[in-house]
């Protein structure tokens, strides 16, 4: 499969992307305990693979009160580094890209000062690999993301929803207000309830509408975790 196939998308949810993801997922674990340096490297070696199985970018809808409820990182931050690097060798060669977010506000769960977290295409010197579905970054761009922890215990972060876990935030000439304004990377959603595909797709809104949610989302999260605890 060359460069124009890989570059398709992540493909409908079945067992073998199931088996990609857990392995996928299993590189980030290793990469987690190896460093930074390595860390990039073994992520880059897990999207060739991600890629490689890769045939068309269909995901669930998520709103964003799932989202919220879903993610294990909400942040609000501004892009700091974008790098992307080639990876793999001959028909699975491929771009991954490493995105740093210096990280301004927390909304749920807990980030360091700066965050990594690695997203599949992007930019190797004049030529660019567009991932349907996957949003791109760019440095300086304020940006909330949810993210989450594909493994207990490990401290890495990956992109929750493709492009749903991405919002550009935009103000007002006068500074006085602020709006998320969702990503957009070519994905195809489907329905979660009835399976099918929807053209429904999150909208632009108050900055504040998304702190709203992230906090409800919280406050569900500890009031079930507090029951939990009285139920024992």
């Amino acid at each position: 499969m060359g460069l124009g196939g890989i570059a398709k998308g992540y493909g409908p949810v079945n067992r073998t992307n199931e088996q990609t993801w857990a392995r996928f997922y299993a590189f980030l674990l290793e990469a987690s305990m190896r460093g930074t340096k390595a860390s990039f490297n073994v992520l880059a070696a897990a999207m060739v693979l991600f890629c490689a199985s890769a045939r068309a970018t269909t995901t669930t809808y998520q709103t964003l009160d799932t989202l919220a409820r879903e993610a294990d990182v909400v942040a609000l931050g501004r892009v700091l580094s974008v790098t992307s690097g080639w990876v793999g060798e001959g028909s699975q060669k491929s771009i991954a890209t490493e995105v740093k977010l210096r990280v301004d506000e927390t909304m749920k769960g807990k980030a360091q000062k700066e965050i990594k977290f690695g997203i599949q295409g992007g930019v190797v010197g004049e030529i660019g690999q567009v991932v349907h579905g996957v949003p791109s970054f760019q440095v300086g761009e304020s940006v909330v993301v949810f993210l989450h922890h594909p493994f207990a215990g490990s401290e890495v972060l990956t992109l929750h929803g493709l492009e749903q876990g991405k919002y550009t935030v935009e103000t007002t000439s006068d500074g006085k207000e602020a709006f998320a304004v969702p990503a957009s990377a070519g994905a195809q959603f489907i329905d979660p309830d009835t399976g099918q595909p929807t053209d429904v797709r999150a909208q632009t809104l108050p900055l504040a509408r998304i702190r709203q949610v992230v906090s409800a989302a919280v406050k569900a999260g500890s009031r079930r975790i507090h029951k939990s605890g009285k139920a024992k």
